[in-house]
């Protein structure tokens, strides 16, 4: 045992104390953890941000213009048309129309 180090021994040198480490040191130690950590966690949000966006603006711009055109106009005219569905039998009215007629009816339950 002449190479062994034993903390016993030590404890027993100090007058059976043990140094406790310095708190200003810990507390440091902490606090700049800490604040590497945030700083790492808003780097990578605004990383994922500026791809995020990047993406946005190549989908839009690859998004083709003719089909969405035409898709609005088909929706439009949706909206604005008279019908009845031949599987439900569900009549269709103008948008504007059942607004109206929605409110019409609301206000005479009032």
């Amino acid at each position: 045992m002449s190479g062994h180090h034993d903390a016993h021994a030590d404890s027993e040198q100090m007058g059976g104390q043990t140094a406790d480490p310095a708190a200003g040191s810990t507390v440091f130690v902490g606090v700049v953890g800490t604040l590497i950590v945030v700083a790492i966690v808003i780097a990578l949000e605004a990383v994922w941000y500026v791809a995020q966006r990047g993406e946005d603006v190549v989908k839009r711009e690859n998004q083709a213009y003719t089909p969405r055109v035409e898709l609005e106009r088909a929706q439009q005219g949706w909206l604005e048309e008279y019908g009845q569905d031949a599987e439900t039998g569900a009549v269709k009215i103008p948008i504007d129309v059942a607004m109206e007629a929605t409110v019409r009816e609301l206000q005479s339950k009032q």
